[in-house]
């Protein structure tokens, strides 16, 4: 009898999942992205440390063992038990001084003294200037470890000079937070009841090192010239300070509020609030204020939650504050200084345009820090001990949510802020018509009645602007749906009525769909059809044959063959009378959706059987992705300046439409040839949607569906335009699941 074979296994040595700690919930948050991307290939385990209140408490369904906090002999004995254990291959050590016993937590080494597999270990706790014992037990935790992930730069320098461990070793991967869309704080506001307010927020434990005396004292000044101003405190008082001190610190804080007579605008929410909860909270606040009294404080998760929160940052300067703030901008202040904080708070309350200004920089300068990127640089490490499992992409079901967000009862709307539909941008037919071919090939796939409405919208938008005195499609329709005629007449007809004829041959082609549907583009497509349209661009000839192609194949009408073979021949023309020893091209550059034009060949070939097309369309396809992969990565050509004949070619503002046109390029060319290289790169190229580019993010919103806009230099451009969003879903309704077990992180 077969069996499933087991998959290999990670495991994470972290505290209790319910417990009220940072570290518990980073790596709750981190296991649930890791298992979105990589959980079909890789199963996540869990090692918990409990201490005498919580050992009874229930444990995470993914848990193999525990430790006893306390006990030191637990952790050789855990250590023991998981190197008998075949399928766990990596052990990921999620490591805060106090969550371990021992001086200093240094019942840790009894199991990396003991561990046979090889083990990454995270520290969120980096000590400068480190005395005896803390550099004594960093450096044998070290040695012990293959890899060593530190959260910022800062601690990254700091393991080096100080703790002298080697720099190869240490990799720097960011603190995570949720991924969650910039909006204006309005709506959120009156949800929680705040809209009269100015909200300023903090969050996290109550205890005397957090230095909230100090912002108080601030706030008379401020309530003076601002009186809705609303001081929100989210958080219980921390656990440890319980024991030590019970509710004192507190107490000093209601005390002095009473004292300076603003207890009107102070709150406290005096509990451990939810995500979702803090999520609101920022996502509602005008201004954030961090108020560590530690200088050296290494990371703060909710200082780095309130960065990808998108408001404006006050924050003490501590180790991560300065690090982060100098790249997205806030405020500074000194620990203990109530007239900073003053100061800071008036400048942004002064300036609605400042406080969104440096709001936004914080918002765009963390896109890195999501949860789905920090689960891929976990990943990527992963993979090289994982024997077995480089390739550990998971692809993600098919998700139309955006594309049904962004249309309306008229058609698709073209452009997104974020993720808001945006109705002064209009309608396009280029648009339109992909929808209708994505949707028609949805619907192939899943049947699902309710995406008829869909496709016969989208159709209908194609009809409507059909000139049938001229047989071409007028692209651009304003909200109002008054055509632009300005932009139709400036721009050429050629794309959009090529585009609209691909899109509806592919709908009167498609089998499963309703005849009534398929009748209906069948007439439209045979209107234009019968007027003497020319087609003069590249891109427009190719998606011309591909539409030929489709209705030569359902229609059986021969003397379509002519009407392919003129335009491939012109085709094949050009690339000769452009091509050269190291440039086998079409034209003088390689430019946008590159792609189509070899698969229009390839099609060509298919329907016609003329081994010229074949011969160009593969020594086309081969030049273009000789250009579009390195190492293993998808690099698709930059619309910055292109890349033009004898130039050096463009890395930056990569595309979403040009990778989807590789993908269906790579689909078409290995369903004719079989050529195994053709086969690897489909999943190799659509990977690029899940981190495997050059700024190894994800481009692809799990959360939305959505896709963002394009790579740049430096950073994604986060707005989820209809073309994005379209060329993903391309890409994705072209990979099957056994395609893409090809894929891998590199």
């Amino acid at each position: 009898m077969l069996t499933t074979p087991q998959k290999p296994c990670v495991v994470f040595v972290s505290s209790l999942s319910h417990r009220k700690c940072g570290i518990a919930k980073f790596t709750r948050d981190l296991l649930n992205s890791a298992n979105s991307l990589f959980g079909e290939k890789v199963d996540f385990k869990r090692v918990v440390v409990f201490n005498e209140k919580e050992k009874n408490d229930p444990t995470p369904k993914n848990f193999i063992y525990k430790i006893d906090k306390n006990h030191k002999a637990s952790y050789g004995r855990c250590a023991k038990f998981l190197n008998k254990n075949n399928q766990v291959k990596l052990i990921s050590i999620q490591h805060e001084f106090g969550l371990f016993g021992g001086a200093y937590g240094n019942y840790i080494l009894s199991f990396l003294k003991e561990i046979k597999k090889p083990v990454v270990l995270t520290l969120h706790t980096v000590i400068p200037k480190p005395d005896k014992a803390y550099f004594s037990l960093v450096k044998k935790m070290g040695a012990r470890s293959e890899e060593i992930v530190a959260m910022t730069k800062r601690s990254k320098k700091i393991l080096i000079k100080e703790y002298f461990l080697p720099q190869n070793k240490i990799k720097i991967i960011p603190h995570g937070i949720p991924s969650f869309h910039y909006e204006d704080n309005n709506q959120i506001k009156k949800n929680l009841g705040l809209e009269k307010e100015l909200l300023v927020f903090t969050h996290g434990f109550l205890s005397r090192n957090k230095g909230i005396e100090y912002v108080i004292e601030a706030l008379p000044g401020v309530i003076k010239r601002y009186p809705r101003l609303l001081y929100l405190l989210a958080g219980r008082t921390h656990p440890n300070v319980i024991i030590q001190e019970g509710e004192s610190y507190r107490s000093f804080l209601l005390n002095k509020i009473k004292y300076l007579g603003i207890r009107k605008n102070v709150k406290f929410i005096n509990r451990f609030i939810t995500t979702r909860e803090l999520v609101d909270y920022l996502k509602a606040s005008d201004i954030y204020i961090s108020t560590s009294l530690d200088p050296q404080q290494a990371v703060s998760g909710t200082f780095a939650y309130a960065l990808g929160s998108g408001r404006p940052i006050i924050s003490t300067a501590f180790a991560h504050s300065k690090e982060e703030l100098k790249k997205c901008g806030g405020f500074l202040v000194k620990p203990r200084k109530p007239e900073e904080y003053g100061k800071a708070l008036i400048n942004l309350l002064n300036d609605k345009k400042l406080r969104k200004k440096v709001g936004m920089g914080c918002y765009f300068k963390t896109r890195n820090m999501i949860w789905d990127n920090v689960a891929l640089s976990y990943g990527r490490l992963f993979a090289r001990f994982v024997q077995g499992a480089e390739k550990v992409l998971v692809l993600p079901p098919i998700k139309l949510s955006h594309l049904f967000r962004m249309t309306d009862s008229f058609g698709l709307l073209q452009f997104a802020k974020f993720v808001k539909p945006l109705k002064r941008s209009g309608y396009t037919v280029d648009d339109n018509a992909r929808a209708l071919i994505i949707c028609g090939e949805y619907y192939k796939k899943r049947r699902d009645e309710k995406i008829l409405n869909y496709i016969k919208t989208y159709l209908n938008l194609l009809e409507y602007s059909f000139d049938r005195a001229t047989g071409r499609f007028r692209n651009y329709i304003n909200y109002d749906r008054s055509f632009n005629e300005k932009r139709n007449i400036r721009e050429s007809y050629e794309d959009p009525t090529s585009r609209a004829l691909y899109a509806l041959s592919a709908t009167a082609a498609n089998p499963i769909l309703p005849q009534k549907i398929r009748d209906k583009a069948s007439n439209i497509f045979k209107a234009s059809l019968n007027k003497p349209l020319k087609f003069t661009f590249n891109r427009s000839i190719a998606n011309y044959l591909i539409s030929l192609c489709y209705y030569l194949a359902s229609s059986g009408k021969k003397e379509i063959e002519k009407e392919i073979a003129l335009y491939a021949d012109i085709l094949c023309s050009r690339c000769e009378k452009r091509s050269s020893v190291d440039w086998i091209w079409f034209e003088d550059a390689l430019t946008y959706s590159n792609g189509v034009i070899p698969e229009a060949l390839f099609l060509a070939y298919r329907s016609t059987g003329r081994p010229k097309y074949l011969k160009v369309a593969v020594e086309t396809t081969d030049f273009l992705l000789k250009h579009s992969f390195k190492k293993g990565v998808c690099i698709p050509i930059g619309q910055k300046f292109w890349f033009r004949k004898g130039k050096k070619r463009s890395y930056h503002d990569q595309q979403p439409e040009e990778v989807a046109s590789l993908v269906q390029l790579l689909k078409t060319s290995y369903s004719i040839t079989r050529k195994a290289e053709y086969k690897k790169l489909i999943a190799e190229s659509y990977s690029w949607f899940l981190g495997n580019n050059t700024l190894k993010q994800v481009i692809y919103d799990f959360k939305t569906g959505g896709c963002y806009d394009g790579v740049g230099e430096k950073e994604v451009n986060l707005n989820q335009g209809a073309e994005s969003t379209l060329s993903y879903l391309a890409a994705r309704l072209a990979v099957s699941r056994k395609l893409f077990n090809l894929a891998g992180l590199k």
